[in-house]
């Protein structure tokens, strides 16, 4: 047997032992092994001897998406570090490994057995130290790996030293730093390296990265030189028309060997896409076959040279991205997503009140835990699940809420029983992806933002790249919180849980907010409003319940 592909597929501990017996064959051919989407808790350990086993044999190895905070050090050990040859392939994408991972690893690339060629660690936990530690591995001459995925990693400037170091000497043609908030001095000491005649890279991705138009500035050196990189993407950054300028003036160099540029939802008008056009014009013999502009503003003018290019046999550019575009795409940050939502009136029941604009919904005490009566601790908490009228698909959408209390916010598909929950509690939140009834994702995560009062978060939906990334927004920064990966295939539809309420917590409340900036003040007001109206309906009919047992 070669291959084992035993994904998603609900694996019970004596799955997981007869995995690992056949590791322990001698005679065993398996070479490649998916065990991602397997919700495996305890039984981890019991792989351990198939990969500890002299006779394992794994070349490729996807372990994504599998909860190995408390057991990743002794897998990965196991793996890397086994009386075996190392594997080709590994995968540990959303692992939840830590800095004791870290140190694994950097010994793995030192080691002069390291047969690493492919490593993922995209959505994991590991500190900057842990990072650091990672990357200066790179800079051994036993490590030899060619492709190195790290999105939503915390990287440090420090750390880009260490990255650049090794792009000089390293073997990689592919680094993917998605999601890494290096910014624009971690691209100027990436720099040295990408532009060193001994670099290999080839494809560079810093999609999210928190750069802007000063970015640009070193990435058009990289451009300009003898640089072998073939795709950049720089996706979500607001590099904006002065970024863009720089850009151009890389692309116009005959040496420039760029052949596909995403550019998608980087703040450029119809200015940056003018210069665009005219630096790829002005150089008949550019590589550039792909580039995509999808959610910018390229204007009548800019969209019309653009697509002259692409019609024109004289250019190689064969894909051009110019959908999702408009005025409201020059918005910073992910508002430029911005999604309106309103609440479905099916809200109003069991206690809940929604605000007449359709943004709130408050959960209010009911008569009995008013006028105390005794709560039940035991009780189980019961939810009122509530849905938005509107339903998302095939594109990107950005909203924020305002919550407080016990509430849950996510999404829900039509017609496939998949739901995505963000349970949020005092300071510690649960995150929890399930299907037809089954959990296939828990995950506990702590708020960095310990301040009391009410908490704003940010709810980012990727529908093509099957992402819903959940932020925690503070009046100076965003910091991410969670990031669910799953396929969708139907209409999404976003959904909001109120809980029966607590005596510990209070109301719950959940406000959307809009782009108004006193929205957030104005939805509270009217259910405040409506609250007190409750308080005094309740009264009444107290009253009423008293005089009627009086007579």
């Amino acid at each position: 047997m070669v291959f084992s592909g035993m994904a998603d597929c609900g694996l019970t501990t004596q799955c997981c032992k007869t995995v690992a017996s056949a590791l322990q064959d001698p005679d065993a051919s398996l070479r490649e092994l998916d065990l991602s989407r397997n919700l495996l808790t305890m039984d981890q350990e019991s792989l351990l001897p198939g990969l500890n086993s002299p006779y394992c044999r794994l070349e490729n190895l996807n372990i994504s998406y599998i909860n190995l905070e408390k057991s990743g050090a002794s897998i990965l050990r196991a793996v890397l570090m086994g009386p075996h040859p190392q594997p080709h392939k590994l995968k540990l994408y959303a692992c939840h490994i830590k800095d004791d991972c870290a140190e694994i690893l950097l010994s793995a690339f030192q080691s002069s057995e390291c047969q690493l060629k492919e490593l993922d660690i995209s959505y994991n936990c590991l500190t900057k130290k842990g990072m650091a530690l990672v990357l200066q591995g790179l800079q051994s001459p036993s490590c030899f790996l060619e492709i190195l995925r790290m999105s939503s990693s915390e990287i440090s400037v420090e750390s880009c030293t260490y990255l650049a170091s090794a792009l000089k000497h390293s073997f990689l043609r592919e680094l993917i730093l998605n999601s890494c908030s290096i910014g624009d001095v971690g691209v100027k000491r990436l720099c040295p390296g990408l532009i060193s005649p001994h670099c290999q890279l080839q494809t560079l991705e810093l999609r999210q990265c928190n750069l802007s138009c000063k970015a640009c500035v070193y990435l058009s050196v990289i451009l300009d030189t003898y640089s072998v990189v073939k795709t950049l993407n720089l996706r979500d950054n607001d590099l904006q028309d002065s970024g863009v300028q720089l850009l151009a003036t890389g692309l116009k160099n005959p040496n420039c060997v760029l052949q596909k540029l995403g550019l998608s939802g980087c703040f450029i008008s119809e200015k940056g896409c003018c210069s665009l056009a005219s630096a790829l014009s002005s150089n008949p013999s550019s590589c550039l076959r792909d580039l995509d502009l999808s959610y910018n503003h390229p204007g009548v003018v800019g969209r019309k040279l653009l697509s002259d290019l692409l019609d024109d046999p004289c250019y190689k550019l064969k894909t051009l991205r110019l959908d999702h575009d408009g005025k409201s795409r020059l918005t910073t940050g992910l508002w430029k997503y911005y999604q309106e939502l309103s609440i479905s009136g099916m809200a109003s029941s069991n206690n809940i009140i929604l605000s007449e604009d359709r943004k709130g919904l408050l959960r209010c005490p009911e008569p009995e835990y008013m006028y105390n009566q005794p709560y039940k601790t035991s009780e189980r908490v019961r939810w009122q699940v509530t849905y938005c009228l509107e339903k998302l698909t095939d594109g990107r959408f950005y909203w924020e809420v305002q919550w407080s209390g016990f509430v849950s916010i996510g999404l829900k598909e039509d017609f496939s029983g998949k739901t995505l929950k963000f349970v949020c509690h005092s300071l510690q939140y649960a995150a929890i992806h399930e299907e037809n009834m089954r959990i296939k994702t828990l995950y506990t995560v702590v708020d960095p933002d310990s301040s009391p009062g009410p908490k704003r978060f940010g709810v980012y939906l990727d529908y093509p790249e099957g992402t819903l990334s959940f932020y925690s927004i503070s009046s100076h920064d965003m910091k991410h919180l969670y990031t669910f990966h799953t396929t969708f295939n139907k209409p999404v539809n976003p959904m909001i849980h109120l809980p029966n309420p607590h005596v510990v917590d209070g109301l719950s409340s959940i406000i959307i907010v809009t782009q108004s900036p006193d929205s957030v003040q104005h939805t509270e007001a009217q259910l405040f409003q409506q609250l007190e109206l409750e308080r005094y309906d309740n009264e009444l009919s107290l009253y009423s319940t008293v005089w009627d047992d009086s007579s």
